[in-house]
């Protein structure tokens, strides 16, 4: 028995893609008796030239099948056998028919000579007008030499704002190399707090500078026994969970008055409090070298002392005097003295009468 592979009429071909696959068409012709009849009803499966190994690319059988065919496949009451591929080849067709025999036959897949060129991965002619320099308006090489530097640069020839290869080198983590002197991602995030979204596991020690002073700021541990002036210290609170939820009934950005923390204003504590601008006009200061511009005076009548015994004024200076009662001097009373324009009729011991 032999099969015939041949084209069928131009009437009869199958239908050819749009997708431009690799088609290959055999009737299947076996002999009988003296003469060759078409095999319908055949088995026919697909195998490398030569071998008994199965055909490993996908065959469909139409232009356009999106799933293989799975093999053996039968032919129709024509015989004809239709396969299409996605590239080019030759494979050999077994035929089997349950009375004609067994048959092998060569069979190629080609190229639809009537699809549309496949798309070359190149640029149109304005495409590539816009995205390279047309000859037309390139530097000649006079032009180029004179505009760029010439390779290889020697150290004269390079200007200062750019590196040498072995400046760039140092500076620079070459590329494909892991340099020693940094940290990766993670070490960076194990060893840094991230600006968002990061959290503290443990202490954090920092500086805060205020006005005119620095401070040590400590988060997370309990403050010392003695901790230094104008130190701060956070804590984890009271276990009840750490975080500042509210203050003062308040959330997100709050912003304290004076109100708010039981402080005065300024202008209630001007009101209150004597300001250093208006006390010398108000109060007599403690210390020497102010002149009085007003009168001294007690609050009950001879209930107040000037002075006492141990600490007396050094030196009074009046232009006048006057007393209820006779001066002492030494402790002892001093004679009153009065004067008149005549003897008194009763004057006791120890008064000075003038007249």
């Amino acid at each position: 028995m032999t099969v015939t592979l041949a084209p069928l009429a131009p009437a009869t071909v199958a239908p050819r893609s749009s997708a431009s696959r690799c088609y290959g068409q055999a009737t299947i012709l076996m002999r009988r008796g003296g003469g060759l009849t078409t095999a319908d009803a055949a088995l026919v499966t697909p195998y490398l030239p030569g071998t008994s190994t199965p055909y490993p690319d996908p065959l469909y059988g139409g232009p356009d099948a999106t799933e293989a065919l799975s093999f053996p496949v039968a032919t129709g009451g024509d015989g004809v056998v239709a396969l299409w591929a996605d590239a080019p080849g030759r494979l050999e067709l077994e035929a089997v028919h349950p009375v004609l025999g067994r048959a092998r036959g060569v069979l190629d897949l080609e190229p639809d000579p009537d699809a549309a060129p496949e798309a070359v991965d190149a640029y149109s002619k304005p495409e590539s007008d816009a995205r390279y320099e047309p000859l037309d308006t390139a530097y000649s090489k006079a032009e180029a030499d004179a505009r760029y530097l010439q390779a290889p640069l020697t150290a004269g020839q390079i200007p200062a704002e750019f590196l040498t290869v072995t400046e760039g080198d140092a500076r620079y983590a070459l590329s494909g190399t892991t340099p020693t002197d940094v940290y990766t991602k993670p070490e960076s995030d194990a060893r840094f707090l991230q600006l968002t979204g990061g959290t503290v596991s443990g202490p954090v020690t920092g500086l805060w500078n205020g006005p005119g002073v620095t401070r040590t700021l400590t988060v997370g541990v309990a403050p010392p026994g003695a901790p230094a002036p104008d130190d701060l210290w956070v804590t984890d609170g009271d276990g009840g969970g750490g975080a500042v939820e509210s203050v003062n009934g308040l959330t997100g950005v709050v912003v304290l008055g004076a109100a708010d923390v039981g402080a005065l204003t300024q202008t209630a504590g001007d009101a209150r409090y004597l300001q250093p601008a208006t006390a010398a006009g108000t109060y007599l200061p403690l210390a020497g070298g102010s002149v009085l511009t007003g009168t001294i005076g007690p609050t009950t009548t001879n209930a107040v002392d000037t002075g006492t015994t141990a600490l007396r004024w050094r030196k009074l200076w009046a232009v006048n005097a006057e007393f209820t009662n006779p001066p002492s001097y030494g402790g002892a009373a001093q004679p009153k003295v009065t004067v008149a324009s005549s003897a008194p009729g009763s004057p006791a011991t120890g008064d000075l009468w003038v007249w």
